[in-house]
């Protein structure tokens, strides 16, 4: 792609696009963001969508810089648009993948948590009868090996709750 340099100096920006090419609505908001960066001085940085007829859609970047002379006046614009569009469909791509992401490891850690409940429950009925000391020891410590992976897997689930969005904070003052 070569860059394309054009100097209109009283003519209107439309004046670079066929009415084929572009939508009419897109080549006037492009106008007036022109106009206002004249009108302020203040430069213009947007990203939007534009729809050609003789196409797919294009994601433009579009930054207006003000040409300023010695007096400090805005004497003109100068137009940088960059296509984006396959860094849009990239930047997509990987919130997709982040989604999918996110929700395997919360569907993971409630089909994890079930058997660590089970192992729980039943360890903790078990130490409640009486049963060998050596068989004892080994069911005390299933039953605290079963809390920490539980404790692991909900903080897993934590994570993936934060990495989606989906973390509700709690004031507990």
């Amino acid at each position: 792609n070569i860059p394309k340099s054009v100097l209109l100096e009283g003519e209107d920006i439309a004046s670079l696009f066929s009415a084929s090419a572009a939508e009419e609505s897109w080549i006037k908001a492009l106008t007036a963001k022109c106009q206002e960066v004249l009108e302020t001085g203040q430069y213009v940085s947007y990203t939007e969508k534009v729809s050609y007829n003789i196409g797919l859609p294009i994601n433009f970047k579009t930054t207006i810089s003000p040409v300023i002379d010695a007096a400090d006046k805005c004497v003109g614009v100068v137009v940088v648009q960059n296509d984006i569009t396959e860094l849009a469909a990239t930047e997509e791509k990987v919130e997709r993948a982040m989604q999918v992401k996110s929700q395997f490891l919360a569907n993971m850690s409630h089909e994890i948590r079930t058997p660590i409940n089970a192992i729980l429950g039943l360890s903790y009925l078990a130490l409640r009868n009486e049963i060998p000391t050596k068989s004892l020891d080994y069911l005390k410590k299933i039953h605290i090996s079963a809390e920490e992976l539980l404790s692991i897997v909900e903080d897993i689930l934590d994570f993936s709750k934060i990495d989606s969005g989906d973390m509700a904070l709690e004031n507990t003052l």
